[in-house]
């Protein structure tokens, strides 16, 4: 290829990122600023031990088909802080997986939180909160308040007092036996008797009926309920701080001075540690803030925010806000437990030691989705690419530099080290220090790499141009890819601030062992699940009826099926009924 060509290529690419937007003014506001999004997580159960899974269903809605968040984030959180937190991915605002609950988990109360970016916006009580107990299965005292009262045997049906003049769908739920025996196949029959077209998507339970709270809300009850500040958005006069995930992740922050006082119109610099130069900026608006659209580049990695060299950075900080902290305090469920319920946990403790004894696994994952990733790169290709590897060993960069890159120059020792490009073009030295980026991040500082011996190095890119690449202009690049990135960056790291980007979390299935013949009934294997059936996204046509089979366990008792989810109206569905295992 032509140097001519390459060059045209190159500055197409720099000028096609020039044209994406790098900050996010109005792009992902909805058409209506004052629309709320409202989001309701259906768990498996609401009493669990450490070392099992917490199955999780996540439904959102809202008025608006067009404006609709495509990320969410859950949080389980003790009274101490975060125990664990996950971004997940929507498909048309649902979404399920699972939290594996860690064996060091403490017994004690813990809540699940739900929400997405833009409902950071509204008022606290609008975020999705439950209550949960976890009990550590080593925890002989389960010192947790409990009443003397056992909890009273629900009826079958809806649970929820709903207003009369609200017209909720009709689904009849059923199972084909009320009495079923143990390692037994059974099935669930949903029928959709709607008389309209009522189209919609559910998720099932079979779990023991000690193992809920009656007083955490069914999505119905969640739905219908009024809430403090219903239209928090004043849209000609609030800021929103936080925008809707509709095109990918935002991180967001703020720049401020020394005194703490937000800093208008800094630029703020975003790399990834990587094997190819990449750089991403925004610049604060009026209030200090700043926030970056990231797509799936960034997923699973360690991302460097940055100033840009500027007069006057040195006494600037850049914060960034923490997507999992709420603005509110963590509470306790608003009743003790019963002494079913503590019964039943100190069951669940023996039954959990079985699973890990026999290693009894009911849950899988699928594996990555494919997703298109696009670096945001400064160049298409570099102009020069050096392999140190491919020469006769030499000691430290300078020699390299002196022997190999004929339009690059370091001089100096020490703290007083400088470097010059020429460029390749003109063949003139530009007059003005080269951009350098150490393993694809950029920094102002060359020291710590100018001993780097040719076994240190995988290659070296020159870009000998004077480059433009937005509005930020660069007189010439010059990129270091080293054999240990961690290693050598270690001397910069306090010129950045970091944060951790976790892909969304991978959807957990749940796995049942089949029983259709003796052999498979007579197996000496224990059966020790507690959750007789999970399925989470289950999609229902109009005036369809749907059979689910399950099978039941080694364990006896009565258990609560629960279905629960959303028309394509925007109407609650909620059912529940009970069978007995013996």
């Amino acid at each position: 290829m032509s140097m001519h060509h390459k060059f045209f290529l190159a500055s197409y690419f720099c000028l096609w990122l020039a044209a994406v937007p790098l900050s996010l003014h109005g792009q992902v506001v909805p058409e209506n600023p004052s629309m709320q999004e409202k989001l309701y997580i259906h768990t498996d159960r609401d009493l669990l031990i450490a070392g099992e899974h917490l199955l999780f269903s996540l439904y959102l809605f809202n008025g608006n088909e067009v404006d609709k968040s495509n990320y969410a984030y859950l949080v389980l959180r003790n009274a101490h802080g975060t125990v664990d937190h996950q971004r997940v991915q929507l498909d048309d605002g649902r979404a399920h997986g699972g939290f594996y609950l860690e064996d060091t988990l403490s017994t004690g109360h813990y809540e699940l939180l739900g929400f997405t970016n833009w409902m950071r916006n509204q008022e606290p009580s609008t975020i999705f909160r439950k209550h949960v107990v976890i009990a550590n299965r080593f925890d002989q005292d389960l010192n947790l308040p409990y009443h003397d009262g056992a909890s009273p045997k629900a009826s079958p049906g809806r649970q929820s007092q709903y207003p009369a003049e609200i017209q909720l769908p009709s689904f009849n739920l059923s199972a084909s036996d009320s009495i079923i025996g143990q390692r037994t196949k059974g099935s669930i029959q949903i029928q959709n008797t709607n008389p309209e077209q009522i189209h919609g998507q559910f998720s099932l339970s079979i779990v023991p009926d000690k193992a809920t709270f009656a007083h955490n809300q069914s999505i119905v009850d969640y739905t219908l309920q009024k809430w403090d500040g219903s239209n928090p958005h004043t849209p000609t006069a609030q800021h929103f701080p936080y925008f809707m995930e509709t095109r990918g992740t935002i991180i967001s922050g703020k720049v401020t001075d020394s005194n703490g006082e937000t800093v208008a119109g800094s630029r703020v610099i975003l790399n990834k540690q990587d094997t190819l130069v990449n750089l991403k900026y925004t610049d604060t608006s009026e209030d200090g803030i700043f926030h970056f659209l990231l797509g799936p580049y960034y997923d699973d990695a360690t991302l460097f925010f940055s100033l840009a060299p500027e007069a006057g950075h040195a006494y600037k900080n850049i914060y960034l806000f923490d997507k999992t902290k709420v603005e509110f305090p963590f509470s306790l469920p608003p009743d003790p437990l019963n002494l079913n319920q503590v019964d039943y946990i100190s069951k669940s403790q023996d039954i959990v030691s079985v699973q890990r004894v026999y290693n009894l696994q009911y849950h899988s994952k699928t594996g990555d989705p494919d997703r298109e990733i696009f670096p945001p790169l400064l160049y298409a290709e570099a102009n020069y690419i050096y392999n140190p590897g491919d020469y006769i060993p030499l000691n430290d960069v300078y020699e390299i530099a002196n022997e190999l890159i004929p339009a690059w120059r370091v001089r100096g020792r020490g703290e007083n080290a400088n470097h010059l490009m020429t460029d390749d073009t003109r063949r003139q030295p530009m007059g003005e220090k080269p951009v350098f980026f150490a393993d694809g991040i950029l920094t102002g500082n060359i020291v710590p790499y100018l001993d780097l011996a040719s076994d240190d190095l995988l290659r070296i890119e020159t870009h000998d141009f004077h480059w433009q690449h937005g509005d930020m202009y660069f007189p010439g690049i010059i990129g270091i890819f080293t054999k240990d990135p961690a290693l050598h960056f270690e001397p910069l790291e306090d010129d950045y601030i970091t944060t951790d980007v976790d892909s969304p979390a991978i959807p957990l299935y749940f796995e049942s062992p089949v029983y259709e013949d003796n052999d498979q009934r007579e197996s000496a294997k224990p059966d020790a699940r507690q959750v007789l059936l999970w399925e989470p996204d289950i999609t229902f046509g109009a005036h369809q009826t749907i059979q689910l089979p399950f099978y039941t366990s080694d364990l006896s008792g009565r258990y609560v099926i629960t279905l629960q989810g959303m028309t394509t109206q925007g109407k609650p569905v909620f059912e529940q009924q009970y069978i007995e295992v013996q």
